[in-house]
């Protein structure tokens, strides 16, 4: 599962990660997470931990986006999260695709 700041960097990010295999799923909490999206998350958490499944924050590289991750590292104190997040200060996904810059660890 890989969680995202907007729905366009959630997509951004599948064309930039492909998953051949077709088993990533894609969440966007809008820019701003509600209480009604937390709940969301708290059962989407339950459900992939008691699985062993990655929970991915890939959220823009900036203060907001530190903040989300610092936010579910709070919440989910338990939970090992893996943290993407695009190569330079003040990007997202998008912009990533955009200038096609490439990604850690890819040639």
């Amino acid at each position: 599962a890989v969680i995202c700041e907007a729905p366009i960097d959630a997509l951004s990010y599948a064309k930039l990660h492909q998953d051949r295999n077709d088993r990533t799923r894609y969440f966007a909490i809008g820019g701003q997470i509600s209480r009604f999206q937390w709940e969301l998350i708290d059962g989407l958490i339950k459900k992939y931990c008691s699985k062993k499944i990655d929970i991915c924050l890939a959220f823009d590289n900036d203060p907001v986006g530190r903040k989300y991750i610092q936010q579910f590292q709070v919440r989910y104190s338990g939970v090992s999260f893996t943290l993407d997040l695009p190569p330079y200060e003040s990007q997202d996904w998008n912009d990533v695709l955009q200038n096609k810059q490439p990604i850690k660890g890819e040639s």
